[in-house]
């Protein structure tokens, strides 16, 4: 079975890079990430600097992806690296989650 959804990773914003050379280099990035976890891409990455609520740029990159396993493993997954996210950047996960929520 295949599993349609949307991939979603975040990468820190070092400044002075242009919207077109930061799609060339964080878009290879985006598909081995996704790659390393059961997942492939299957629409162009949508690639946004997000200003957090500390002041600190980031890369905000979303994707429509598939992947084959199972459904369990998925959520399990999506549970663990939200959490992760939650931790490590409380305020940029709250914000990303409410605008997926949106879309």
């Amino acid at each position: 079975m295949t599993i349609s959804g949307v991939y979603v990773a975040t990468f820190p914003y070092f400044g002075g890079w242009s919207p077109a050379r930061i799609v060339r280099v964080i878009r290879p990035k985006v598909h081995a990430m996704a790659a390393a976890q059961g997942v492939e891409i299957t629409g162009d990455p949508i690639v946004r600097l997000h200003r957090t609520p500390l002041g600190d740029l980031v890369v905000v990159v979303r994707a429509e992806a598939t992947t084959t396993r199972p459904p369990a493993e998925v959520r399990a997954h999506a549970e663990y690296m939200a959490t992760e996210h939650e931790s490590t950047h409380p305020h940029l996960a709250r914000e990303i989650t409410e605008k997926l929520e949106v879309l």
